[in-house]
């Protein structure tokens, strides 16, 4: 799909109305940032972002996910800055971030999470400096 555009490092595909990305769709990229909010995206499979080993960061917020399963997002290890305002995710054990050493950005703002005991936030980033969205929900 995004063939010839090796030097591309910035994509914003939001408000696009898409409902799936098809594996594959970002293989000959070498994205830093991707855009992929406001859309209708409901499942993300673990193979999506594979080909993405520069990303830095992700912006899936205003999907209706539910979760997204292991090796969706720990395996973008350059991660810095995930984005996942307003999405259906009720749970945050439903997203692993294991792993994902350089998150400086969490967003969870606008989601009904659901309380659980706080050993999910003990993940091995020593620069997790800023997690958004918690205030309202855990008091």
């Amino acid at each position: 799909m995004f063939v010839g555009l090796d030097s591309l490092f910035y994509l914003d595909v939001g408000f696009n109305g898409l409902k799936s990305i098809p594996e594959g769709t970002f293989s000959t990229l070498n994205l830093t940032w991707l855009f992929l909010r406001y859309n209708d995206i409901s499942q993300i499979s673990a193979a999506t972002f594979t080909e993405l080993k520069m990303l830095r960061s992700l912006y899936l917020g205003n999907n209706p996910i539910q979760s997204l399963s292991d090796g969706t997002i720990n395996q973008l290890t350059g991660l810095e800055l995930l984005y996942l305002r307003e999405t259906h995710i009720q749970d945050l054990l439903a997203v692993s971030i294991k792993g994902l050493d350089k998150l400086k950005i969490l967003s969870f703002e606008g989601n009904r999470l659901i309380e659980h005991n706080s050993y999910w936030l003990f993940v091995s980033s020593e620069e997790l400096g800023y997690f958004e969205s918690l205030k309202q929900q855990f008091h």
